[in-house]
């Protein structure tokens, strides 16, 4: 059996705020774990040399019609953020502190509370006293977790999880990996809760 699902994530990416809401549901039922991965997205995709999808006209258009109507699909609370693209390494350095000084658990709750503030709340989690608020309300300790923005193995937890993403082919996400099998994009949750069920096709 695998050990588990990874779940590469772009704390301001809206794919990966909606795929969190859905892939720890396929963990339970399958009995695995999901351990989540917030990366650089940005570095990724100069590695790949690409840019985001909004920034392309038509499929810009497309991609933010297509996050208003996967929310809508799914019961979940969404809108675009604005301003659109704010920087994640603050959060991301809080997120593994939090993971370094209290498990695993501590970082998914923080994410989780970022991804909603901003993708559901429109707040700014570039601004550190943004995050110590929402550090505070993940059961971390505000001042701590705001010292942790510039503490060094933080920043070097974030610069390894994005250059083993990297090394790993992922240039997008979210992008889930069981057994060695990616998939990439909140709308392939279902397959991957498929491929586990039936162990591959």
């Amino acid at each position: 059996m695998a050990s588990g699902i990874e779940f590469w994530i772009a704390l301001t990416s809206p794919s990966s705020y909606l795929a969190s809401l859905r892939v720890e549901e396929v963990g339970r039922k399958h009995g695995v774990p999901v351990r989540w991965r917030p990366f650089n997205i940005r570095q990724a995709l100069e590695v790949e040399g690409i840019k985001p999808n909004v920034m392309y006209e038509r499929k810009g258009a497309y991609t933010r019609h297509d996050w208003e109507r996967t929310a809508r699909f799914h019961g979940h609370p969404y809108r675009l953020p604005d301003p659109f693209g704010r920087s994640s390494l603050a959060a991301m350095a809080i997120a593994y502190w939090a993971e370094r000084e209290f498990g695993h658990d501590r970082l998914k709750d923080f994410c989780r509370a970022v991804m909603s503030a901003y993708f559901a709340e429109n707040r700014a989690i570039d601004d550190p006293e943004v995050l110590g608020d929402l550090a505070r309300q993940s059961g971390l300790a505000r001042s701590a977790a705001m010292a942790a923005i510039e503490d060094q193995q933080s920043q070097r937890a974030m610069a390894d999880a994005t250059q083993e993403a990297v090394d790993k082919g992922v240039w997008g996400a979210p992008l889930m990996i069981f057994d060695g099998e990616p998939f990439w994009g909140e709308d392939r949750i279902d397959q991957l809760d498929l491929w586990i069920a039936r162990g591959g096709w």
